[in-house]
């Protein structure tokens, strides 16, 4: 009499796991930034859900440094002006762009800084490594790929 083989019950309705690849962190991450008002963990999770078709974790999102700081900067950013919530559409919206520019002013002043940290770094190990200034402003040879 042939055995009947029975599937575990832990694994029926597993789906397979889905990692958060660079693309995903960069649909998370601009959602963010264009949200209006200030999202929680759980709005962030949902909206990952819907926009890139598969629902991770708070703590998965939370792994990743570029989602956390889109999440601190939009969390820290200054709340609108409570006294244009009834006034001119058009004032409200720009506004909110001036808002968005100096939340993006912010990103790229962080990242400037980031650079320069990274060109000290580089300007060092060059100097301790006897690497003059000149070498380095040496232009590229050209490669021949037709070989």
């Amino acid at each position: 009499m042939p055995r009947i083989r029975r599937k575990n019950s832990r694994t029926r309705n597993v789906k397979p796991r889905v990692r958060i690849t660079d693309e995903y962190i960069a649909d998370i991450v601009e959602f963010i930034r264009e949200w209006k008002g200030v999202p929680t963990w759980e709005d962030i999770v949902n909206e990952a859900g819907r926009v890139c078709g598969h629902k991770w974790k708070r703590q998965s999102l939370n792994n990743h440094k570029a989602i956390v700081d889109a999440y601190h900067e939009k969390v820290s950013a200054k709340p609108p002006s409570p006294h244009l919530s009834k006034g001119d559409l058009a004032i409200i919206h720009l506004e909110e762009k001036v808002q968005q520019k100096e939340m993006e002013l912010q990103r790229l002043r962080r990242q400037v800084e980031t650079y320069d940290e990274l060109f000290v770094i580089y300007q060092t190990n060059a100097h301790r490594l006897g690497i003059t200034p000149q070498e380095l402003e040496r232009p590229l040879r050209k490669v021949d790929r037709r070989r």
